[in-house]
């Protein structure tokens, strides 16, 4: 009897709780990856779980039916970390599956090219390649080594893909610094960012790159002259070469100017430079500072850069209509380059600034003359979106600017509608079978295009139904495309997307419209 009531007593704290399991799988081989460690925590109620996985590769606990967990970190020797993931338990039983990539090496050794000695003291830095927006990117992986005595370098617990290599630069934690007389080189290739020829890491392999020489050469001497800023005895600017892959920014050289003086960086790589100047004594959101493309090819250089205080936006978010003003609004201005040239800003963003209870709000920073500004409203309301601009007393439709620099003070009006159109449908094979794991792609039509890559493109994932949804849309002519999730990184490749879109058809959203396209995948 007593153990009946027991029994009893423990059963409604078992039926509090549920399983989740963790499946932990070689993303090539889909096997279990045996040993591997997994780390949860819980947001409510608080507390954390980890263990080590078995050799069928999963791990199982129990947490409360309605718990918030996250997946912060699962781990094994020989594979790239994942995480975090965040899961929102249903009552029920869960079944999660992580699936890791198994790390592979890159090694090499650094000579000189004339006597085909060993070179100490040089920085290698692996580059990781990738198609972005239509264009090649390096991606800093930030690991660098300093080979030693014997030249070598070894870069252990790579993800498979592309790589070149970063030679004879800062290193990614700016410890070290490049070796005097040798360039910096990017390798292979024609040495250069944009021209580099990156090499395959196969999958959980060793890729031994062998000898790489490095000649002593002439190179050349930049002098900055500093002009323009508030500034007094005492006080210098930071000048700083810097190269842009993108996303991906490197400091090629860098050095300090007094108060209405000059700077000289030396032992510069010739290539396509920015210099940038900034004071930073001065408080970030005043602080003054210039930015200056240059393209070095002679061995001595000279560069006027004139230093100005960041731009002030003084804004308004109005509706049209009788709408009402949704509160809480935060106004992001992105700097996104020039069409002109297809070049897209890597710094200088307004940032974030949240409105106040009547619309308004300010915003600075530095920006150079030429290049575009897209204004992002959230959290918006499904049936709101940005109708049009009215800066510089001028009214541009839809979201996006041409930046002036003539004034330190600039206003910006950002008129919302509460008339979005809603596009809603479901992504299905050719037999009729809904897909749960495509991207679906939508953009304006014809397309805002920079570098041949739709620039204001939108995308959605679908549900475990298959289904997808867009909201906020402008009214206006759009195409639609649904690829595979796998076949998405394939988009970025220079006109993939592009043509993609050009052999689908236009329609047509109109004001408060709510669409339904039914669409099958494009890419099998």
């Amino acid at each position: 009897m007593r153990l009946l009531a027991l029994l009893l007593a423990l059963a409604p704290l078992h039926a509090q709780t549920v399983d989740l399991t963790v499946k932990v799988i070689d993303a090539v081989t889909l096997a279990g990856v045996p040993g591997a460690k997994v780390r949860l925590t819980q947001s409510a109620p608080s507390g954390g779980y980890q263990n080590t996985i078995g050799n069928d590769g999963t791990f199982t606990v129990r947490v409360p039916p309605n718990a918030r967990i996250e997946i912060a970190d699962v781990g094994a020797e020989g594979y790239a970390t994942a995480g975090p993931e965040r899961i929102e338990m249903r009552g029920a039983p869960a079944t999660v599956t992580v699936r890791l990539m198994r790390t592979g090496t890159l090694a090499g050794r650094i000579l000189d090219a004339d006597s085909g000695e060993p070179l100490a003291r040089v920085t290698v830095e692996p580059l990781h390649f990738a198609w972005v927006r239509g264009r090649p990117e390096l991606r800093r992986v930030l690991k660098s080594v300093v080979t030693g005595k014997d030249g070598a370098f070894t870069f252990p617990s790579l993800i498979p893909g592309a790589f070149a290599l970063d030679i004879n630069s800062y290193s990614a934690n700016a410890k070290s610094v490049p070796v005097p007389g040798y360039p910096n080189l990017v390798w292979p290739g024609a040495g250069d960012l944009t021209g580099a020829s990156p090499v395959d890491l196969p999958y959980g392999g060793t890729l031994n790159l062998g000898d790489i020489k490095l000649r002593k050469r002439e190179l050349s001497k930049v002098t900055v002259a500093i002009e323009g800023g508030q500034c007094s005895a005492g006080q210098a600017y930071t000048v700083t070469l810097e190269q842009y892959s993108f996303s991906s920014g490197f400091t090629r050289a860098f050095s300090t100017a007094p108060c209405g003086g000059t700077a000289t960086l030396s032992n510069v790589t010739p290539g396509d430079f920015e210099i940038s100047v900034q004071a930073d004594w001065q408080p970030d959101q005043q602080r003054e500072r210039a930015a200056v493309p240059i393209q070095i090819a002679k061995a001595e250089e000279e560069v006027t850069a004139t230093v100005t205080p960041p731009i002030a936006i003084r804004g308004t978010v109005t509706v049209d209509r009788d709408a009402a003003l949704p509160s809480g609004i935060e106004i992001s201005l992105w700097a996104r380059g020039s069409k002109q040239n297809g070049s897209l800003s890597h710094t200088r963003n307004f940032g974030g600034v949240r409105t106040s209870a009547g619309g308004t709000f300010e915003a600075r920073s530095y920006v150079p003359a030429g290049g575009e500004i897209e204004v992002t409203a959230t959290p918006l309301p499904p049936t709101y979106y940005i109708r049009e601009l009215r800066y510089a007393g001028n009214t541009v439709p839809g979201n996006t600017f041409l930046i002036h620099t003539g004034a330190t003070v600039q206003d910006l009006t950002i008129v919302l509608s509460n008339r979005a159109a809603t596009l809603t449908g479901a992504v299905r094979t050719s037999g009729g079978a809904t897909v749960s794991d495509a991207k679906v792609l939508l953009t304006s039509w014809p397309a805002d295009v920079v570098s041949d890559y739709p620039f204001g493109v939108e995308e959605a994932a679908t549900s475990a139904s298959g289904g997808y949804s867009f909201t906020h849309l402008r009214p206006g002519t759009y195409r639609v495309i649904a690829v595979p999730a796998a076949a998405r990184p394939r988009l970025e490749e220079p006109g993939a997307m592009l043509a993609l879109f050009q052999s689908s058809e236009s329609f047509e959203l109109g004001e408060a419209a709510s669409s339904v396209r039914q669409l099958e995948l494009v890419v099998r």
